[in-house]
């Protein structure tokens, strides 16, 4: 694509959540909007293939969830270093030295993700879980796949 890099946040500014990097992709003609009710069945998964050198892809319902499903968050190093407000020649170094230097962790007692409770969990009629090829046995939930396989 050819659209221009947004412009780097200061280093000591928040971090984009993911509304805000949706945003910031759609503005940068970065995201790509699919059709409501598309399959989770390989077509959504067809889709996020057909698109992923190009943009990120937004699912607002996959077949009819109120759950929607993002696919090529991280289309290349540049979308990366972008996300995280740093220049793509930095990224590598900073990775390095956040993955030396982790921030430390802080418990939340009290958070709005541990408002609902679910017991008896059925994933796949909770969660719009994908099956992502023809030859796979079911649908799975995926953080990433290779270059040769379709997310």
């Amino acid at each position: 694509m050819n659209s221009p890099a947004p412009a780097l946040r200061n280093e000591n500014a928040a971090q984009l959540d993911l509304r805000q990097w949706l945003r910031q992709l759609a503005a940068t003609d970065r995201l790509a909007v699919a059709k409501n009710g598309v399959s989770l069945i390989d077509e959504l998964a067809a889709i996020s293939k057909k698109l992923e050198n190009d943009s990120a892809v937004l699912f607002p319902s996959p077949a009819g969830h109120s759950i929607p499903v993002v696919a090529n968050l991280f289309i290349d190093r540049r979308s990366v270093a972008d996300a995280v407000g740093v220049p793509s020649g930095q990224l590598l170094s900073r990775f390095q030295n956040a993955a030396r230097h982790p921030l430390p962790w802080v418990e939340a007692k009290d958070a709005p993700v541990q408002e609902q409770v679910h017991r008896d969990v059925d994933l796949l009629k909770l969660l719009p879980i994908p099956k992502h090829n023809e030859h796979d046995s079911g649908p799975y939930i995926t953080a990433a796949l290779d270059r040769k396989s379709v997310v």
